[in-house]
C-alpha cells in the first residue's frame, strides 16, 4: 500500500514543470506572435524526457 501523497501542487517538481509551461508559452508567443494550440499535458508529454534530465541536472545534488 502507497503512502498517502502530499500535496502534489507544492512538490517542487510540479513547481518547475509549471514555471517551464509558462516559460515555452512566453517564449512561443514572443517568437511566432500567436499563443500556442495545444495543452501543458501535451507539452509535457512531448517533453518528459527532456524535462525530467533538466530538473535533475539542475536541481539534484550527486550522489557521493
Amino acid at each position: 500500500m502507497k503512502p498517502p501523497m502530499k500535496d502534489i501542487s507544492m512538490r517542487p517538481f510540479r513547481i518547475f514543470l509549471k514555471h517551464m509551461w509558462e516559460e515555452h508559452k512566453d517564449e512561443v508567443f514572443d517568437w511566432t506572435n500567436k499563443p500556442v494550440t495545444y495543452t501543458s499535458e501535451q507539452f509535457f508529454r512531448k517533453n518528459k524526457w527532456y524535462l525530467k534530465a533538466l530538473y535533475s541536472k539542475l536541481y539534484k545534488t550527486p550522489k557521493e
